[in-house]
C-alpha cells in the first residue's frame, strides 16, 4: 500500500523499484484521503477554510496529480481501477458532545 506519501515521492524513482519487489501477480494499491473546503449544510465553511485555515496551514508544493495508465505502462505497471469518493460524515454539536464525553475516562 502507497498512502499520501506518493503525493511526496518521485514517480520516476518509485515505479522501477517497486516493479520487481511486486512480481508478475503483485499489487500495488495507491490511496489518498484529504480536507476539502466543502462542508454538507455549512457554507460558511468554505470561506473560514480558504481565508483562514489555509492562509495559515498552506500546502507545500508537491505533485498532486493522480496516477494515470501512462505513468504505470513505462515501469510495466498496469492501472486497473481508479476510483473517487467521497467522506459523507456529518457532523452535529450533539453528536461532538457525546463522541468526546464518551473518550473521556
Amino acid at each position: 500500500m502507497y498512502e499520501l506519501s506518493y503525493l511526496w515521492i518521485d514517480r520516476t524513482q518509485f515505479f522501477p523499484e517497486a516493479r520487481p519487489v511486486l512480481k508478475d501477480t503483485g499489487r500495488l494499491i495507491i490511496y489518498d484521503n484529504y480536507i476539502t473546503d466543502e462542508m454538507h449544510g455549512n457554507t460558511a465553511h468554505t470561506w473560514w477554510y480558504q481565508e483562514q485555515y489555509f492562509r495559515r496551514y498552506s500546502t507545500p508544493p508537491r505533485d498532486q496529480s493522480p496516477v494515470t495508465q501512462s505513468d504505470c505502462k513505462p515501469y510495466g505497471l498496469c492501472l486497473v481501477k481508479a476510483e473517487q469518493y467521497t467522506n459523507g460524515i456529518v457532523w452535529s454539536l450533539h453528536y461532538t458532545r457525546t463522541a468526546f464525553v464518551h473518550c473521556i475516562p
